[in-house]
């Protein structure tokens, strides 16, 4: 089951940097909500690079602010402010150094029980 918000909160936006300013560490990121059965993670960006990985499933990534530097298949990809980039499904990709700023991924995977819990705290 996913949290569903307060009524008071129900309409309150999410200030999204100030939000990944407040997590603990880079590049670990946090659920802030679940849409359609997909999760919507947050995580602030830092200049190391990330490791490779592959998913089964499309990734979306909303660069809020700052620069993601990725690597795609071994090709370099720069995703800015305001810009999207969907990883498909089964496509080799990391993050470059140099990176900054607030991430938004957007994934189909269902909400954990311990992201409900902390995406209810954000209400």
């Amino acid at each position: 089951m996913i949290a569903q918000p307060r009524p008071e909160t129900a309409a309150t936006p999410f200030v999204l940097p100030a939000l990944a300013a407040d997590l603990p560490q880079s590049w670990k990121s946090t659920a802030v909500a679940a849409v359609a059965g997909a999760r919507l993670k947050l995580l602030r960006m830092d200049t190391r690079l990330h490791p490779h990985e592959v998913h089964d499933h499309d990734e979306a990534l909303l660069v809020v602010d700052g620069r993601l530097l990725l690597e795609v298949e071994g090709k370099a990809v720069t995703v800015d402010a305001g810009e999207l980039y969907v990883v498909p499904a089964g496509t080799v990709h990391g993050v470059a150094a140099g990176s900054h700023g607030t991430l938004l991924v957007i994934d189909p995977q269902p909400l954990r029980l311990e992201e409900i819990s902390y995406a209810a705290r954000l209400l």
